[in-house]
């Protein structure tokens, strides 16, 4: 029972449970987050009962990503002349983010009890979001939302996206096995709310994966029929919604844009955190640290130019991790997320692969893997992939051919 608290605790903990009126300062938010995340360790590191090493799990791969993790300061201090301690203090939070999927493994809660706080948090949010949007200007919870009406209504804050669409893919899952309407309920709510968040990447990619989901296993009849009803709602029912339309025409403006300059801004952040912005051979294979912005002259230096070029480490999620922690970091982060998508699932898990393809995917174009509110997402998300309950011990997944 304990360490079904603490990863709850953990779990809300990134977003400061919430932070009514904003009362946590970040740095508050931060401690709590690293306190419980170190107590987390402790247990976990001093359990006897569980071993990490028989747990199935890419041990090479985790163990090269989190030792990358714990070089970044010194790379930072080597190359930056930014200090060690600033150094260390800046990369705490990913760092313990990341740990989240030891503790998880070793604590082998059950995989139906982490589904069930899942649903419980992504609940919560809701209220969340809707208070948030009802007191526009301000905020009940968390930071005020900027004013930005590009996307037809003010974008705001919903706490756990890529868990939502977990849940999403989930539900399709239990969907398909228990044919059971309840669940058409639940894809339709999840559904709504990853659309009010506006953030297109995420709309339209876990969209098309909820598509090819629901269709694997149609007739063949069932999926003309679909892709006619498909159809129908893009040209005909999509149109006449003001999100819809208000997000399109912002695409087509930033379409417009980038045909007016020599390239698309993110195209050129890949680029420029690929290779353009890196001091040497060496911090491309074991990245730069991260950068603290207001204590050390690098970090300020790097706000600037990010400020100036319009280049976001976290628009480009992968390259911004490379640049940050370097190839080796990268490729063993990759390898991670390629061995859970290969490991060999029970048919009532066939949604995680789905879910990891979203991360992947998404991560291309913005921060899931450097954010660490999201990285303890997506921690939770790649432990149900090894969580032994219903599972069958395998490196293979017989559906790879399939999705």
């Amino acid at each position: 029972m304990i360490y079904y608290a603490i990863f709850i605790a953990g779990f809300l903990a990134t977003l400061g449970f919430f932070n009514y009126h904003n009362m946590l300062p970040e740095s508050i938010v931060k401690a709590i987050f690293y306190l419980i995340t170190a107590g987390g360790l402790l247990l976990a590191a001093t359990d006897r009962s569980t071993s990490f090493r028989q747990s199935g799990v890419p041990r090479l791969s985790y163990t090269v990503l989190m030792c990358m993790l714990l070089l970044s300061p010194m790379m930072a201090w080597l190359f930056h002349g930014q200090s060690i301690t600033v150094s260390v203090m800046v990369s705490l939070a990913i760092t313990f983010a990341y740990s989240w999927f030891y503790i998880l493994v070793k604590f082998r809660i059950p995989s139906d009890r982490v589904i069930k706080f899942l649903f419980a948090a992504c609940a919560m949010a809701i209220p969340v979001y809707a208070l948030n949007a009802l007191a526009f200007p301000d905020a009940v919870f968390g930071e005020a939302p900027e004013e930005d009406l590009t996307r037809g209504i003010i974008r705001i804050i919903l706490p756990f996206i890529i868990t939502f669409v977990l849940l999403l893919f989930y539900s399709i899952n239990r969907w398909q096995l228990t044919h059971k309407p309840i669940w058409i309920v639940v894809i339709s709510v999840i559904g709504l709310m990853i659309i009010l968040s506006v953030i297109r990447q995420i709309i339209l990619v876990s969209g098309l994966l909820a598509i090819w989901f629901v269709f694997r296993k149609l007739s063949l009849a069932k999926k003309l029929l679909g892709v006619g009803i498909i159809l129908a709602a893009v040209f005909l029912v999509l149109p006449q919604i003001p999100i819809y339309e208000a997000m399109m025409e912002l695409s087509e403006k930033q379409f417009e844009s980038n045909e007016t300059e020599e390239e698309d801004v993110r195209i050129g952040a890949w680029r420029y955190y690929a290779y353009e912005y890196h001091d040497s051979p060496m911090t491309m294979l074991l990245g730069n640290g991260m950068p603290s912005t207001g204590n050390s002259a690098w970090g300020d230096k790097f706000d600037y130019d990010s400020e100036t070029s319009r280049y976001f480490a976290a628009d480009v999620g992968w390259a911004g991790f490379f640049y940050h922690f370097g190839l080796i970091a990268t490729i063993a982060l990759a390898s991670l997320l390629w061995s859970a998508f290969r490991r060999k699932k029970s048919p009532d898990r066939q949604y995680l692969n789905y879910w990891l393809v979203f991360i992947a995917v998404t991560g291309v174009a913005s921060g899931p893997i450097l954010y660490f509110y999201q990285i303890v997402e997506l921690m939770t998300g790649l432990y149900l992939v090894y969580a032994t309950d219903n599972e069958t011990d395998s490196t293979y997944n017989t559906e790879l051919q399939q999705l």
